[in-house]
């Protein structure tokens, strides 16, 4: 059982999910379908950062933006979408791993990080790299997955994206995804930064002002987020209220057993 926990690489063609990195089609069907449970998700995963965006923030960048759907759900638009490749909706293309060196030193109000961290080969890196080009005082905000044992086993059933527990995280010289594919996962990534750290914890040049793992079955239910399965269509906003509630009584319980989802701020001094 130890080892069926820690560790699980899946190959892509193992992947039980359709769609796989197809980040135009999960926009369309973000908005042309009434899946609710996405939409909450989606909007959960964003809406608690305009509580750490100032609006006299004029210097924000999304890494990774994929769909791009967080100016949805944020109030302050002066945010730069990113991403590997170019999309309509993306404003510069930037690969995290090789081109943070466009954004100068100190020059960054908030950098957001929305489940990008578990797809780098070298995530401690990147966030030091990261805080290099945040002004003093300016935000880093993470969001992404987090291993509880329900995650670990639903990630073994669909196959779509793998953990491994046994990576020394703070290696910056062996990586802990496939440096060449930018679709490799390891979901273990946020759970091993920052679980034995505290609130007020020293990051490096940063610190760490807020920590909080969330979500279950509104993750679980969802139909991902961009490689799709089946989500149960009949689903009303009340019923996604009572997931909600839910999901939140589970992860404040029992997070290592339920939560899916890790929020994280992180504060450049």
């Amino acid at each position: 059982m130890s080892v069926f926990l820690k560790i699980f690489r899946p190959k892509h063609t193992e992947n039980r999910m359709h769609h796989e990195g197809d980040v135009t089609n999960a926009r369309e069907r973000f908005f042309s379908t009434q899946n609710k449970i996405l939409y909450h998700l989606i909007k959960d995963r964003f809406s608690w950062m305009n509580d750490w965006i100032r609006s006299d923030d004029t210097k924000i960048v999304e890494l990774g933006s994929g769909p791009g759907l967080s100016k949805e759900f944020i109030t302050n638009k002066n945010i730069l979408l990113t991403d590997v490749t170019i999309h309509p909706w993306i404003d510069r293309k930037v690969d995290v791993t090789t081109d943070l060196n466009v954004f100068e030193y100190n020059s960054l109000d908030v950098v957001i990080a929305c489940h990008v961290l578990h797809h780098v080969p070298y995530p401690k890196s990147l966030i030091e790299q990261i805080g290099m080009r945040l002004r003093s005082g300016g935000y880093l905000l993470i969001q992404d997955a987090y291993t509880s044992i329900l995650f670990k086993i639903i990630l073994r059933i669909m196959r779509h994206e793998g953990f491994d527990d046994t990576v020394d995280i703070n290696n910056t010289q062996i990586p802990c995804n496939n440096p060449s594919d930018p679709w490799s996962a390891n979901c273990s990534i946020a759970r091993l930064l920052f679980d034995k750290m505290e609130i007020g914890e020293n990051f490096g040049k940063m610190k760490i002002v807020k920590k909080e793992s969330q979500a279950c079955f509104l993750l679980l239910l969802s139909g991902g987020t961009v490689a799709k399965t089946w989500y149960p269509r009949w689903v009303g906003d009340a019923c996604v209220s009572f997931i909600e509630k839910a999901d939140d009584i589970l992860t404040r319980i029992a997070p290592r057993l339920f939560a899916c989802e890790y929020s994280v701020v992180l504060k450049k001094m």
